[in-house]
């Protein structure tokens, strides 16, 4: 008998042949954040809070004190920018590439209308819908 995978084996799963080596493949790969390791990213998060945070100022957590650590962090990291792609087969990947011009780029900034809503824990969540008659 010829050794590999059984007719058996190939047919009864429950993925194609394919999909099972991918994502055997990119299991063994390590967890990269913005090409940092999660230890190194981290570290780097911890230390732009820790510089931000100062030792006499006390710490603030409010939206501009965010805005300052994501700011720091989107340029420590690399001023990174994205770009979809979308393959033949429909795959779509989204790749990361850092924008070298020789000037910083501005980080991007969404601000979120929450005007109009009441605090979080102050108002009840909205059951399920009443059946219409």
């Amino acid at each position: 008998m010829l050794p590999g995978p059984t007719t058996a084996s190939i047919f009864c799963s429950h993925q194609p042949l394919r999909v099972r080596r991918r994502a055997k493949a990119q299991a063994v790969q390590p967890l990269r954040i913005h090409g940092l390791s999660l230890d190194q990213y981290q570290q780097l998060f911890r230390s732009l809070v820790e510089q931000e945070l100062g030792p006499a100022e006390p710490p603030g957590r409010g939206l501009e004190w965010g805005r300052r650590i994501k700011e720091q962090l989107f340029y420590a990291v690399g001023c990174p920018r994205y770009r979809q792609l979308v393959g033949p087969d429909g795959h779509v990947r989204v790749v990361e590439y850092a924008h070298r011009t020789g000037h910083r780029q501005a980080p991007p900034h969404y601000d979120i209308d929450t005007g109009d809503e009441e605090p979080p824990g102050t108002k009840e969540a909205p059951g399920p819908a009443e059946p219409s008659p």
